[in-house]
């Protein structure tokens, strides 16, 4: 099993069993924020150390931050081009690999808004897919992290 699937695994293990053991009954909206916080601390926490980790056996493959709208890199690892083929599809060409399922996992973090982001290939380009919550396509800004897979 790859390194990061099993340090994310375990997290979010740790996360499910601290939210099944904690009772929300009599608790303020204040505390409950206060809660909600700390969970996002601890999934922040876990996601740098799935990054150190991965950094540290060279797994990190790509990453990058694109404005879709504007279809501009604002920076990343300096490996890859992008284009948008039509709203809420961009491909991101790596200069020194090519994409595939089975050697590389990916990571895709939207900011600024709600929806989701899914991805696909094809001719060795990471096809990032993005749809707003009503499931149209939208040009958000959003970053990628592309891991080799190393087991």
């Amino acid at each position: 099993m790859k390194l990061i699937t099993r340090i994310s695994i375990a997290v979010s293990s740790l996360l499910l069993l601290f939210i099944s053991s904690c009772s929300f009954d009599g608790y303020t909206k204040s505390e409950i924020d206060q809660k909600i916080a700390e969970l996002e601390d601890a999934q922040q926490a876990a996601d740098e150390a799935a990054l150190e980790a991965a950094l540290a056996n060279d797994a990190l493959a790509a990453y990058g931050t694109i404005n879709a709208d504007t279809q501009t890199i604002i920076s990343g690892s300096g490996n890859f081009s992008i284009s948008r083929t039509m709203p809420g599809f961009i491909n991101i060409d790596f200069d020194d690999f090519s994409f595939n399922y089975l050697e590389y996992t990916v990571s895709i973090i939207l900011y600024n808004t709600t929806g989701y982001a899914y991805y696909s290939y094809g001719g060795g380009d990471l096809i990032v897919q993005l749809r707003n919550d009503d499931g149209n396509q939208f040009n958000p800004t959003f970053s990628f992290l592309v891991f080799e897979n190393l087991m």
